[in-house]
């Protein structure tokens, strides 16, 4: 036996049309036709029989068109006839709920190839360059399209610590004003760089293979010629001459040209003392100075960890009673990472560079992914994201849609660290191993570099009940109360039945654009 879907859906369309009638009714067609009354009057309400009848027919309409006892109605027998039908196939289930009842339609919709009418929706987010990032998708952990939403323009702004989102107010599924909001009121913290990507921020390097990222395997590429890590710039202050009383200091530009002067240093100052005097400075916190030479006679070489960019020269003013000190550079480094290191794939116009490392996902559940890249002006190529299993296939998730990113290069920033956005949601099987790779599909011309860094991958957030999900990235710079950011969902309702059992009971059945069964 099946359920009678002939019966079922009829009956459904009936008490749908009387629903949209209904609606209709109390929040256009009554209230334009008192208006329209209205405007007949004029100034013959100053009449005192006339507005008190006029009066009492506003009152009326008014009443009328917040009443929801009819739609409540309506309601409680589409219900009434959903459980009675799943219970005419399988009378062995009692105290069935709706819930369970639509489980059971859905479950045998699915098996007899059985569609509605599907809502057309889509969702969209902005946020300021170099920001945390907002990401929205219309995809539930299953792979299908969240069907629920509303026409909905979010407040969305940055509150200190995360992205507060603030919703339009709900109207009940009884109530003739639906559909309205969300009511959503919620915040998204931005999630912690890598999350289930280890060495996501790639700042840490294989101790025992050079220019390679820790946790990661190089499939195809060389460490050291096409896999390169950015470092950090290295300037040497020299003492020499021997003096014997005396003070110097160091006047320290930032890529930014910010001028700022360290305290006064001892002729004989120390390599911790030069740390100390250069890490007080504003942007300088985790400098790095190693000493070699003999008292007073040093070579300080100075890192400068954490600062990105070609630092302007050190000019060190000199106050020693004899000798000189003088400034020098170390030897030549690419600089052009985002924060810490930052891995560089350099091309040679035929190999197709691959990386990957095992994660751990869970089953049925939805992922945001963010990678922020930067090219060399004129690098060519294309680059994807993807979760393979064992034997090296994407997976994909229940809906059949493959867990990937593809990227060309040709809208890759030059300028800028641009972040680059997916989703990728695990199957209900998930495979016993699972592989996060990262492979060119289209080499990289020949010398030309491709710069990456900040790979995430953590669980999204569910968008109030609407089916849709968010997720926040970190930026790159602070974030500011003033902050633009935008998130909107839209929905045609061109499913009747689809919008129907959305509004009543908060869920979807399966759905095309081309059903099998008719919404008329």
């Amino acid at each position: 036996m099946a359920i009678n879907f002939s019966n079922l859906f009829g009956k459904t369309k009936a008490i749908v049309t009387l629903v949209e009638t209904l609606s209709t009714a109390q929040n256009v067609t009554v209230k334009s036709n008192v208006d329209s009354i209205l405007a007949l009057y004029g100034s013959e309400l100053q009449d005192t029989d006339s507005y008190t009848y006029v009066s009492g027919l506003v009152t009326a309409a008014n009443s009328f068109s917040n009443q929801s006892s009819l739609i409540s109605a309506a309601r409680a027998l589409l219900q009434s006839e959903i459980v009675r039908a799943v219970k005419a196939d399988k009378p062995a289930l009692t105290n069935l709920t709706i819930s369970q009842a639509i489980d059971e339609l859905d479950s045998q919709m699915v098996a007899g190839s059985q569609t509605i009418k599907k809502n057309v929706t889509s969702a969209t987010a902005t946020f300021p360059t170099d920001k945390v990032v907002l990401a929205v998708t219309d995809k539930l952990a299953n792979g299908k399209v969240s069907e629920r939403c509303f026409q909905e323009t979010f407040l969305a702004s940055w509150n200190g610590s995360a992205i507060a989102i603030q919703g339009i107010a709900v109207q009940p599924g009884t109530s003739p004003a639906w559909p309205a909001g969300s009511g959503i009121s919620q915040t998204v913290a931005p999630r912690t760089a890598g999350g289930l990507i280890a060495n996501g921020t790639l700042d840490d390097q294989d101790e025992l293979a050079t220019q390679s990222p820790a946790s990661w395997t190089v499939v195809t590429g060389t460490p050291g010629t096409t896999i390169l890590t950015t470092d950090f710039e290295t300037q040497t202050i020299t003492i020499a001459g021997t003096p014997t009383s005396g003070f110097y200091y160091l006047r320290v530009t930032d890529v930014a040209g910010n001028i700022q002067n360290t305290g006064y240093l001892s002729f004989n100052a120390s390599g911790a003392d030069v740390q100390t005097a250069i890490s007080s400075l504003t942007g300088f916190s985790e400098v790095e100075v190693t000493t070699t030479g003999t008292s007073p006679n040093f070579v300080h070489s100075i890192k400068f960890v954490g600062v990105v960019g070609d630092v302007p020269n050190l000019v060190p003013i000199s106050f020693l009673n004899t000798g000189t000190i003088t400034q020098g550079n170390g030897a030549a480094v690419d600089t052009s990472g985002l924060r810490y290191k930052t891995m560089v794939w350099v091309g040679n116009g035929s190999q197709l560079t691959t990386i990957e490392q095992q994660i751990f996902p869970a089953s049925l559940t939805q992922y945001g992914f963010c990678i922020r890249m930067k090219k060399q002006s004129g690098a060519t190529g294309v680059i994807e994201f993807r979760l393979i299993d064992g034997a090296g296939n994407v997976i994909n998730d229940d809906a059949g849609t493959a867990n990937s990113l593809s990227v060309n290069l040709s809208v890759v920033s030059a300028s800028t660290w641009s972040p680059h956005v997916a989703f990728f949601r695990l199957p209900t099987n998930l495979p016993t191993f699972v592989r996060f790779q990262v492979r060119l599909t289209t080499a990289i011309n020949n010398t030309f570099k491709l710069y990456l860094d900040d790979m995430t991958m953590a669980p999204v957030t569910a968008l109030g009940t609407t089916g849709m999900s968010v997720i926040a990235f970190p930026g790159i710079v602070a974030s500011s109360t003033s902050d633009a950011y935008t998130l909107s969902t839209a929905n045609n309702f061109a499913g009747r039945i689809q919008t129907v059992f959305s509004r009543f009971f908060g869920r979807q059945l399966p759905s095309a654009t081309s059903p099998t069964i008719a919404d008329t």
